[in-house]
């Protein structure tokens, strides 16, 4: 049965190890915040560069830049803004690159078959 680029993106992101974590929003952030107490604590300098991916509610399979993260409280400030902000309990993956790439690397496999 093939895959949907979905699961595609999955099975290459986990295959390449640039998912660092999955978790899910813990509180409603803004339309520039994700929080979560699942990665509080984490090190503050952790998640600054790396590329939230929102996988469930109405902002979902939206990615942005993570461009601060405060390890106390959970907090990722993201930018560019979403479109409307996040509810708790979203499904939120951290990813070490762009997951749009993933896309990309997809279609042109897709067409070179």
């Amino acid at each position: 049965m093939p895959l949907t680029k979905r699961q595609a993106r999955d099975v290459l992101s986990m295959k390449m190890g640039t998912v660092i974590t999955r978790f899910a929003t813990t509180a409603a952030g803004t339309s520039t915040t994700l929080i979560s107490a699942d990665v509080a604590d984490y090190p503050p300098d952790m998640f600054e560069g790396t590329w939230p991916l929102v996988l469930t509610g109405g902002e979902s399979v939206k990615w942005r830049l993570c461009t601060a993260y405060t390890a106390s409280s959970g907090t990722f400030t993201i930018a560019p803004a979403l479109a409307a902000a996040p509810g708790s309990a979203e499904t939120v993956e951290i990813h070490a690159i762009r997951p749009d790439l993933y896309t990309l690397a997809i279609n042109d496999a897709i067409k070179a078959t």
